[in-house]
């Protein structure tokens, strides 16, 4: 089970630098799928069509599961053909980002590709968590293309100072 990359986000604002860096990175390989669709199509006034069925090419939002115990958040997503090397997992103390790329499809030498939905596919998924969590404390495996994230639940403060005066009471 390959370990993946976890990266500590510490500010919000770096986080959402870098959300806005990709959603342009995103937003250009969509613009490019739907003109090269329109441009197969004739140029017949599908431009609307062609962006959606670009979007759709261009970005995949895996399936999930986010669930909770008394001290864990676990969340599941499935990521069938991303390598754990092509996968990062973003964390802040109440949300998990998970994003990647790959390259689909066999590209031969010497044919031109009049058509295909076998481009590059850009995962982008961010999960707002049911409870605070230790960013520090995350692990993040692949595992027969589903990814399993495992949070240690941030200390409740008012928990942790129920719990010290039961300890020095007794």
């Amino acid at each position: 089970m390959p370990q993946m990359t976890v990266k500590v986000r510490c500010a919000r604002g770096e986080v959402l630098d870098h959300l806005a860096q990709l959603m342009k990175c995103v937003h250009n390989d969509i613009r490019e799928c739907a003109f090269q669709r329109f441009r197969a199509h004739g140029c017949e006034g599908r431009s609307l069509e062609d962006w959606t069925e670009a979007e759709g090419e261009v970005l995949y939002s895996p399936p999930s599961t986010v669930s909770e115990s008394e001290h864990t958040v676990h969340l599941h997503a499935a990521v069938p053909g991303f390598a754990a090397a092509s996968l990062e997992v973003n964390v802040l103390p109440q949300s998990i980002t998970i994003e990647g790329c790959k390259e689909q499809g066999d590209r031969y030498p010497g044919e031109n590709a009049h058509l295909s939905g076998l481009g590059k596919k850009r995962l982008l998924r961010q999960f707002d968590l049911p409870a605070r969590i230790e960013p520090e404390q995350v692990k993040a495996i692949l595992e027969n293309g589903v990814v399993h994230i495992t949070a240690r639940k941030a200390a409740t403060p008012g928990v942790e100072a129920v719990n010290l005066v039961k300890r020095t009471a007794a």
